[in-house]
């Protein structure tokens, strides 16, 4: 296939792939547009015959698309919305794929047509990618704008804009006409199309539209919007064989679905929370940005906000200066009074209280925010490499009030720690003088050389050096990494080993508290009722248990038929899809665990049933560290914690460590990918191997 100049890279090599797999497919509509889809400043729509759709789903994730979840698609069938990062030109791809033609009103598409055929047959080529030849795209054309504008007129609208469109009108109750655009992809096409060519393409249709009917009804959306509804009404008529629902039920659920759009728009605008709209599969994800002054962070946030929330749901919060909390007005309220009866020291106190309550506020509405599938942009973020701003300021030395309240600001500054990603935007001091000669110097020159000289290693850090690469580079850059990161499946894995294996100093993810480690537990205490149901299965089954170990091993098979539960209602929860896990005694412990207590027979149901949801719940290897029999003896031995392995002598404990070997050897045959790792290492060599398989 002839590329084309103007096409992104990207999206040549997907029209590409799609050629060298004879994928069936065209631009179906608004090929008036398709230099700017190419570029990437429209969305491709794409139809695809129904039965190319395995192929082409697997050329999608192939090349880092991915599928972005909105409300609509519970009523728009055949329909799927998929981005992906073209990483020369900095810009999210928007695929709109189609493997049916369903047309209607937004809120309820209530056609679909049986011509998905009849539309691909004989498509032609146009700057690289295929498009339907211009008579059959304005027969579709024709149908989707009428069936679509005849409706009671600004159905999306509110009802003062309603009044107002009305009062413009001649009509009132006539139908919406057409936009200036649709006019003029009207007058395009109908100047392309053939007349003689488009009589027989109506003829070969099949769904009973006669070419005169289809005449009028071009007339009159060019020259008679008041001849519409009944236009409508006709064209409806003839395509009752094709519809899901009566005109009348097709009205209800608009109505419906436009009422609870327009409700979650009012509270959207209240900043009340509200399901979110648009969401990766992923799940949702916290960015936090620290800078210098000058160092471009208020840019690159404004810039990354913009172009992810063309594709998802996407929220800034200013940490630095937080919205005020009511708290916190109180605070404020009370610090003026307390200057005023000349109590600077309190009055400093009482300031410093509101901004920590106000800043712990905003990063608790990040994390609901994050929780139900959106992304949030947090502009600074307390970090312990950071004395300046952003950082408790009460003066614990300042008597017994400022003492309480130096231990209560610390503990509202506490929480706020976890993102998923950090950005660190440095510039040399020196540089950061030239482009802020305004501000204060040695103030700048302190608080940027915090940001210069400090040690940002770690996991889900990216550091930018702003003074060497240019603008677009690093907004380039940082868009990348948010993208990345965005789209990258939740960590779900298990560090298996015996006593002494080395899984406690294997957990490496960090970076001073920034970013959010992967939990190493999963989330029991969040299901009391699933946990009280498993341990009453487990007591019916085994009895009550009475010594400390027995208590133990019942906790475990409990914690085990909960698992088992869990995992496969996981994709119902989407409070849990964010989190990743690297789990230090979870199910395959507890698996193995209950074969050697006896309580679990391999091969029987809870059996089968705990290996398969361990599978299925896993998204990387499970890491099996082991090491010698004499290097475990010594580690255990080494312990200040008093354990049942550490009472053993050494022959029993090699027959400890022998047994579950033989156990764990034979779990982790039946669990698919697992990535052995010799812990007989010093434990920051064994740390690094994990995590590369972690992050591989």
């Amino acid at each position: 296939m002839a590329s084309s100049s103007i096409a992104l890279e990207s999206i040549t090599d997907l029209l590409e792939a799609f050629e060298s797999a004879d994928v069936r497919y065209v631009h179906w509509k608004s090929n008036i547009n398709v230099r700017e889809a190419l570029a990437g400043d429209d969305d491709l729509d794409i139809l695809v015959h129904p039965d190319d759709s395995a192929v082409v789903e697997n050329l999608i994730s192939a090349r880092g698309l991915h599928r972005v979840a909105t409300p609509k698609d519970k009523w728009q069938p055949n329909m799927y919305h998929y981005y992906g990062l073209d990483q020369g030109a900095g810009k999210l791809v928007h695929l709109h794929l189609h493997y049916g033609l369903t047309l209607g009103f937004d809120f309820h598409k209530n056609y679909t047509l049986p011509i998905v055929n009849w539309y691909l047959d004989r498509p032609a080529t146009v700057q690289g990618i295929r498009v339907p030849a211009p008579e059959k795209e304005l027969i579709v054309f024709v149908i989707r704008t009428l069936i679509k504008h005849a409706r009671a007129v600004g159905w999306s609208e509110f009802p003062l804009a309603q009044v107002r469109r009305a009062r413009r009108m001649s009509n009132p109750f006539g139908a919406t006409p057409l936009k200036r655009a649709e006019q003029v992809e009207l007058k395009h096409l109908a100047g392309l199309a053939d007349e003689d060519q488009l009589a027989s393409e109506i003829g070969s249709l099949g769904i009973g539209l006669s070419h005169e009917a289809f005449q009028l009804y071009v007339s009159n959306l060019q020259a008679h919007p008041e001849a519409l509804l009944g236009d409508a009404a006709e064209l409806k008529r003839t395509l009752r064989p094709y519809g899901e629902n009566s005109e009348i039920v097709s009205i209800s659920k608009a109505a419906g679905r436009l009422t609870t759009h327009r409700a979650r728009s009012v509270a959207t605008r209240l900043g009340l929370p509200t399901r979110r709209n648009r969401t990766l599969e992923s799940g949702g994800r916290i960015f936090a940005f620290i800078g210098g002054d000058g160092a471009g962070k208020s840019t690159n946030v404004a810039a990354l906000t913009k172009t992810l929330a063309s594709a998802i749901d996407c929220t800034t919060l200013h940490v630095g200066r937080p919205q005020r909390t009511l708290a916190a007005t109180g605070m404020k309220a009370a610090s003026v009074a307390l200057q005023k009866i000349g109590r600077p020291d309190a009055s400093d106190t009482a300031l410093y209280l509101g901004v920590a309550h106000s800043r712990r506020a905003s990063f608790k509405r990040a994390e609901r925010l994050r929780a139900r599938g959106s992304v949030v942009i947090l502009d600074r973020l307390p970090h312990a490499n950071i004395s300046v701003m952003d950082v408790p300021r009460v003066n614990p030395r300042s008597g017994r009030f400022g003492a309480w309240a130096s231990r209560l600001e610390r503990r509202w500054y506490e929480p706020i720690r976890g993102v998923d990603m950090l950005v660190v935007l440095r510039l040399d001091p020196s540089i950061a003088l030239t482009r802020r000669a305004e501000d204060d110097a040695a103030t700048l020159l302190l608080r940027s050389g915090e940001v210069w000289n400090g040690d940002w290693s770690g996991a889900g850090v990216h550091v930018f050096n702003t003074g060497e690469s240019g603008v677009e580079d690093i907004r380039k850059s940082v868009l990348s990494a948010a993208w990345n990161c965005a789209t990258r499946t939740p960590i779900r894995t298990e560090l298996v080993g015996l006593s002494g294996a080395g899984k406690s100093s294997a957990q490496t993810y960090d970076s001073r508290g920034a970013v959010r480690s992967p939990a190493s537990s999963l989330p029991y205490r969040s299901y009391p009722t699933a946990i009280f149901v498993s341990a009453i299965q487990v007591i019916a089954r085994h009895g009550i248990p009475l010594t400390r170990h027995d208590i133990r091993v019942f906790q475990a098979m409990a914690q085990l038929r909960w698992f088992v539960k869990f995992a496969s209602r996981r994709a119902t929860m989407p409070s849990e899809s964010w989190q990743s896990y690297v789990l230090d005694q979870g199910p395959i412990f507890h698996l193995a665990l209950g074969i050697r207590e006896d309580r679990i027979a391999p091969g029987s149901d809870l059996y089968r049933d705990a290996v398969s949801a361990i599978r299925s719940w896993c998204t990387g290897p499970v890491i099996y560290l082991d090491a010698p029999n004499s290097v475990l003896a010594r580690r255990v031995r080494n312990r200040d914690q008093d354990t049942r392995s550490s009472r053993l002598d050494d022959q029993a404990l090699a027959s400890f460590f022998d047994e579950y070997r033989r156990i764990l050897n034979s779990l982790v045959g039946e669990l698919g990918e697992v990535a052995a790792v010799d812990s007989d290492r010093p434990p920051r060599e064994v740390a690094a191997d994990v995590r590369h398989l972690l992050e591989a």
